[in-house]
């Protein structure tokens, strides 16, 4: 007999979603025509122990496929959207002033950036 589970996941975005399907055979071992109440209930005791097996994998499936794509929106969302953040946010990270001062003409061209870029100099060059 085969037994299968399948259940419907929402993925990261909008209006997307994943089924995860997986089926396993069961051998129910009944004679039909002397079986007692007793193997019945012992052959859906096993029917059940193997689909709560397959919903256990079907789940695990899933968490472990998405957690990629849950650590990249994550990402992605510390990544600011404003260029002018972009460009702050690259200067903050620069480790040196070499590096930094390849940020020097940008920085002249907004009053944030160059708030910026003056203020992560003097952290560098008082270090």
């Amino acid at each position: 007999m085969k037994i299968g589970y399948s259940e419907t996941f929402p993925l990261i975005g909008k209006d997307r979603w994943q089924k995860n399907w997986l089926e396993d055979e069961v051998q129910l071992n009944l004679d039909l025509v002397n079986c007692t109440d007793e193997d019945i209930a012992k052959a859906m005791l096993n029917v059940r122990k193997v689909q709560y097996a397959l919903q256990k994998q079907v789940q695990s499936f899933f968490y472990e496929s998405n957690k990629a794509a849950e650590k990249a929106l994550k990402e992605a969302e510390k990544i600011p959207s404003n260029p002018t953040e972009s460009i702050i946010s690259d200067i903050r990270s620069c480790k040196s002033i070499k590096v930094l001062e390849a940020y020097k003409l940008i920085a002249k061209s907004n009053k944030l950036v160059q708030e910026a870029y003056d203020n992560h100099l003097k952290l560098l060059t008082n270090g």
